[in-house]
């Protein structure tokens, strides 16, 4: 860059290593500050419904149309301005964000796009059984770690959190109760072996058990010793040898 080039930055090419990574830090929470005064107009939209008043599909169309961005970019922005931003009673009061922890680190600058996607991915995944406070402990944790981590770290925190707080994941469906889910997949080998997997319903894997145990039982080889068989009992374990 030449001398005189940009009047409303040093002259990059004069800046030490040191100096331009502390600009670039600086410049960067700048924008993200920025991104938060969009966020803050986005969900002011959203609460008016302005899109529809001034011609757009909705407030997702309005963010295509004034902002060329694309469905999946406005989707993202929507959802943050949701989920980050203030919102509004009937009565006129105004609420705290729903994740309230992970507005004000954003407002402080100190989370990425990508991060509060993530965040916001993760809590609104648990379930509503999990309780207020160990959902506001899940986000608390969550941008903590964003500190350290990029998304995809966070992600792996994440899916730590959802083993912890649904270890059974989500439950089934009426629709899936109703019609237990049977699944049996098949495959002979070159060598004549025949190896399956699949997926039963509780009542079926436990008769699908039973009709196997059999075949787990201990069986003598043709020097006298029992070889443990290789399918699985009534009770999910395998046989082992004595």
């Amino acid at each position: 860059m030449a001398a005189g080039d940009d009047t409303t930055s040093p002259e990059l090419w004069r800046c030490d290593p040191d100096e331009l990574g502390e600009l670039l830090q600086e410049k960067e929470k700048a924008v993200r500050l920025l991104q938060v005064e969009v966020l803050d107009i986005v969900a002011a939209i959203h609460r008016r419904n302005v899109g529809k008043t001034l011609g757009h599909r909705n407030t997702l169309g309005m963010l295509q149309d004034l902002l060329r961005l694309s469905p999946t970019e406005a989707s993202r922005r929507y959802k943050r301005a949701l989920n980050l931003c203030p919102s509004q009673a009937l009565t006129g009061e105004t609420l705290a964000p729903t994740l309230s922890i992970a507005s004000h680190a954003m407002r402080r600058g100190e989370l990425a796009d990508s991060q509060i996607d993530t965040i916001v991915g993760v809590v609104n995944r648990l379930p509503a059984r999990v309780t207020i406070k160990d959902r506001e402990e899940a986000e608390a944790s969550l941008v903590e770690h964003a500190k350290r981590y990029t998304a995809p770290g966070l992600a792996k925190v994440g899916r730590r959190i959802h083993d912890h707080l649904d270890p059974d994941g989500p439950a089934p469906s009426e629709h899936e109760n109703e019609t237990p889910r049977r699944e049996l997949s098949l495959h002979t080998g070159t060598d004549g072996r025949l190896n399956f997997t699949g997926s039963f319903d509780g009542e079926t894997g436990t008769l699908f058990s039973e009709i196997l145990s059999p075949l787990a039982k201990p069986r003598p080889a043709e020097n006298g010793t029992l070889i443990s068989g290789q399918c699985p009992n009534a009770t999910g374990t395998r046989s082992r040898k004595p």
